[in-house]
């Protein structure tokens, strides 16, 4: 029995051996993977202030962008202030000239009314005069 037993202590043993190995195994594997990680977290370290320095840069050239922007639209909106009292002044005008159109044809009806007066006048006098040349002739001739 006593076979057994050393021969059981010898497989705990070797079991022992064997578990602390593959523990020995992982250990070393993790801490490469350890090593790697940190490796890799310092160059993403490094790789973040380079980012972060170029989105700060980035963020400076914005505000400047913005602010130039700003400063051209708020003098466009002068611009288009001016255009706009433009348009006011010609739609002003555009009305002038309407009234002024309106004046014009109801002056000029109003031309064509005394000319038509003045014709029909003129028509008048002649007859009238034509009578009266007529009457004067028939007596000279009458006589």
């Amino acid at each position: 029995m006593e076979v057994f037993l050393y021969a059981s202590v010898s497989i705990i043993a070797l079991a022992f051996v064997v578990l602390v190995y593959h523990v020995i195994q992982t250990l070393n594997s993790l801490q490469r993977t350890l090593k790697s990680a940190a490796t890799t977290m310092d160059s993403l370290e490094v790789q973040m202030r380079g980012v972060t320095r170029e989105t700060e840069e980035l963020f400076k050239k914005t505000n400047v962008l913005v602010d130039d922007f700003s400063e051209k639209a708020s003098k466009l909106d002068n611009l288009f202030e001016a255009a706009k009292d433009l348009g006011g002044s010609v739609s002003e005008i555009n009305e002038s000239v309407l009234v002024l159109k309106g004046k014009f044809v109801q002056g000029s009806e109003q031309l064509m009314n005394s000319i038509n007066i003045l014709s029909v006048a003129s028509n008048f006098v002649e007859k009238w005069k034509d009578r009266k040349n007529d009457g004067k002739r028939e007596s000279k001739y009458g006589k």
